[in-house]
């Protein structure tokens, strides 16, 4: 998505959602898994965006984004993904304290204009209670670094997706037609504040949660390439090509004339 021009990278879920075949038709939408997503337009939630089970993408608008039941939903989510994480059982051994009460349970992405006049995409990463100064101050930062004057938002608002190991690691797909390049990059720092790896040269509970978990949004001595399999390839090949297939069915996103 952050490849994206902003109209279109906010507008994209709206038409995913829009779009998707009616339960009993035979056709098939992309086979993409949508967290819990928050788009803002010029400073307002202007949808919701999850998959439920059998009922595939739903959209909320209006008076159904409720900050609280975001957060909710947002925080329930990590927790019931942590439990089942092998995670997990590396912060039971570390912490006694609930894992999301410091783990990071958002993150909120925006292009904005650097000094240079270039687009540069910047990222921010929330534990629950920075989650909740993100709602109720207009912080896009975590407690410990609020912003001072609240964003004109323009981005989008995503549950935080638990990894597979102790680090967090972000896969970048440049996709078109005729090639299709894919790229890892992990972060070097235990993802959890109460961890500690032999790469960390800073205690992890010194450093921020972006220190802990950016990757191309950040300096590079933050992250480190990382193997993708063969069989994740695939699977981002098919999902890409299925994703290309549908935007091209819609004329405001048709990218291949």
């Amino acid at each position: 998505m952050a490849a994206l021009e902003d109209s279109i990278g906010t507008s994209f879920f709206h038409y995913l959602w829009k779009k998707r075949p009616p339960q009993d038709d035979g056709a098939a939408e992309p086979d993409v898994r949508v967290p819990h997503t928050l788009v803002f337009e010029h400073g307002f939630p202007k949808g919701w965006y999850s998959c439920l089970g059998p009922r595939g993408l739903v959209r909320s608008t209006g008076k159904d984004i409720d900050a609280t039941a975001v957060t909710e939903a947002m925080v329930g989510r990590v927790r019931k993904s942590l439990s089942s994480s092998p995670l997990a059982k590396r912060l039971a051994k570390h912490t006694a304290r609930p894992p999301c009460d410091r783990f990071i349970v958002a993150t909120y992405i925006e292009r904005k204009q650097s000094p240079e006049g270039t687009c540069v995409y910047q990222q921010s990463f929330l534990s629950k209670k920075g989650l909740e100064a993100f709602f109720s101050s207009g912080a896009d930062a975590s407690p410990d670094t609020p912003s001072a004057v609240a964003p004109q938002r323009n981005g989008l608002l995503q549950q935080f997706v638990i990894p597979p190991g102790v680090r967090n690691q972000v896969i970048e797909v440049d996709w078109s037609q005729h090639a299709c390049f894919i790229e890892k990059r992990r972060n070097i720092h235990a993802l959890c504040p109460d961890m500690s790896l032999a790469q960390t040269v800073t205690k992890p509970d010194v450093l921020s949660p972006w220190e802990r978990a950016v990757t191309y949004q950040g300096p590079a001595n933050y992250s480190e390439k990382a193997y993708v399999s063969p069989n994740v390839e695939a699977r981002i090949r098919q999902v890409c090509a299925a994703s290309g297939r549908f935007a091209n069915m819609i004329p405001e996103l048709n990218f291949f004339p």
